[in-house]
């Protein structure tokens, strides 16, 4: 019965309807008490209201930065002088435009490409623009070119922290390359410098592996990392883990211990991991709903990176996480060097 009540949420959370979301926790909560499930989907539903609120105040201010330059531009369009019919066309001298007067153009032209889509109305300000600036041809074409880079680059980067683009989603790149006029010799430029950041950046794209048995834990954890920016695996038996692990290389594994639908356990799998060469050295996170000393001490002698102890909350879980990658890509990338 929860789990009709946290797929419907779900689907409202995937709509846009926080506030119905909400009501289908609530829901959940009258038909069981301080499930700590639950109450971690409670969470979800702000952390996904409030990414929401931030997004389009995003939108909101990019697009009032839109509409002040375009506001300025055409009062220096409307300032410039004009030639009555009769008047006599006076001699025009030509100076080169000054750094201020390029730097100012270029903003404007960083706020026409910033969404890759110019409009025609944009490319009429944009010509006025470098008439009152006099601005060369050469000059346009030259500073164009790196905007569209530039915007490019941010692109990718918003993307990516929004989970539009990640190892299993690459062909997104693809449709923003095409969105933004960027060729593949542009693109390769800029290639280096992308996958240096997102490297960098050990949240965005990293993907972890999850095996639980409790379905519904598996789902609410799935949703959270998945909101935080990570791409998510899953496995609910040590069986479908293990097959599984045969042919996938995650970048982090969070297991529990104890299975009721497997006679296998978690201490099994960790075993198992580390037998395989290619994963040796991922970062191994146990989940554990009762506190046994006997198996916290087994686990740590094997060498598991961490333990969990359920119920927890979802900022402790992504701290852990956040600091177990942070580590497990600084001693990677040294080691390719």
């Amino acid at each position: 019965m929860i789990g009709e009540f946290l797929k419907r949420a779900d689907k409202f959370i995937k709509e846009g309807d926080f506030d119905a979301a909400d009501r289908e926790v609530d829901r959940a909560l009258q038909y069981e008490p301080g499930n700590v499930y639950v109450l971690a989907y409670k969470d979800r539903v702000e952390d996904a209201r409030n990414l929401s609120i931030e997004k389009k105040h995003r939108e909101e201010e990019e697009r009032k930065r839109q509409e002040e330059a375009l506001r300025v531009a055409k009062e220096q369009i409307k300032a410039a002088p004009t030639q009555t019919p009769h008047q006599e066309p006076a001699q025009r001298f030509y100076r080169v435009a000054t750094a201020k007067e390029i730097d100012r153009y270029k903003k404007i032209l960083h706020d026409a490409w910033h969404d890759g889509l110019v409009t025609p109305q944009e490319v009429a300000v944009l010509k006025k623009v470098r008439n009152e600036l006099n601005i060369t041809e050469e000059t346009h074409h030259t500073l164009e070119k790196e905007v569209k880079l530039d915007s490019y680059v941010e692109a990718v980067r918003t993307s990516w922290r929004e989970g539009l683009i990640s190892p299993t989603k690459a062909g997104a790149l693809e449709g923003l390359r095409k969105k933004y006029g960027i060729s593949i010799e542009e693109h390769l430029v800029v290639e280096g410098k992308i996958l240096w950041e997102l490297q960098q950046n050990t949240q965005f794209g990293s993907t972890l592996f999850l095996i639980d048995d409790e379905l519904i834990l598996l789902e609410v954890l799935k949703d959270s990392l998945e909101l935080a920016g990570y791409t998510i695996l899953t496995a609910s038996s040590p069986e479908e883990a293990i097959q599984e692990l045969h042919s996938i290389i995650p970048d982090l594994i969070i297991c529990d211990i104890r299975f009721e639908n497997s006679d296998l356990d978690g201490l099994f799998i960790y075993e198992q991991v580390r037998k395989m060469p290619e994963l040796t050295a991922v970062p191994f996170i146990f989940l554990s709903g009762v506190r046994d000393d006997m198996i916290l001490k087994t686990g740590l002698e094997l060498g598991v990176d961490d333990f969990l102890m359920k119920p927890f909350n979802t900022d402790t879980l992504l701290a852990v996480v956040e600091g177990k990658l942070k580590r497990y890509h600084e001693i990677k990338n040294h080691r390719m060097r």
